[in-house]
């Protein structure tokens, strides 16, 4: 799921129940220390782990998803992706190589493909919202950039899903946050995109 400036992601660990949602500490205007709060959707119980931090620069602009194959949390913003479980805490892992995307984009786990998919985005250096797609193999770790949107179709914020090997995104704008975005773009992780 994405979080922008108004309000905060969360992923759910569906063999748990477990809810993870980053929360922040602000130090300064331009930066944080970031914990995870979970929520123990069984019983309600809830727990902030402050066991663990992670210093951010920019709290409100990631994205997270949790993938049943690494049975790991998944976070990227601008300033990279990391891993986050209660046992090992927060972990540098490697994200795609030739991101442009510094916020905006949205992420997405498939459990049953083992695929993790990350598209979209906004570039602050290029000024433009973007259409690139990388989809991380969970099986080899290794990451492929598919092919990009029609520039038109370009997205920032969007909201997206897995079914299969159909990756979904719909939505929020493109072309600048000025045009609202109104298809639907699909990719079959097989091929490429369709409308």
């Amino acid at each position: 799921m994405y979080s922008g400036e108004l309000g905060y992601a969360a992923t759910t660990d569906p063999a748990t129940g477990k809810i993870f949602i980053p929360t922040f500490v602000i130090l300064d205007q331009t930066s944080a220390i970031m914990s995870i709060f979970i929520v123990d959707s069984n019983d309600y119980t809830s727990r902030v782990d402050n066991a663990t931090y992670m210093r951010m620069h920019d709290r409100d602009k990631y994205a997270i998803t949790w993938n049943e194959v690494l049975k790991k949390a998944l976070f990227a913003n601008e300033f990279g992706m990391y891993s986050y479980t209660p046992e090992e805490g927060w972990k540098n892992s490697t994200g795609p190589p030739g991101l442009r995307a510094t916020d905006d984009f949205c992420m997405v786990s498939s459990r049953s493909r083992s695929k993790v998919v990350l598209f979209g985005g906004y570039s602050k250096s290029l000024n433009v919202s973007l259409g690139d797609i990388f989809i991380l193999d969970t099986m080899t770790l290794t990451w492929k950039k598919g092919p990009p949107t029609p520039q038109n179709d370009n997205r920032q914020f969007p909201v997206c899903g897995l079914s299969n090997d159909q990756f979904i995104a719909w939505g929020d704008y493109n072309n600048q946050n000025t045009t609202l975005a109104h298809d639907t773009l699909v990719y079959n992780l097989k091929t490429e995109w369709s409308l």
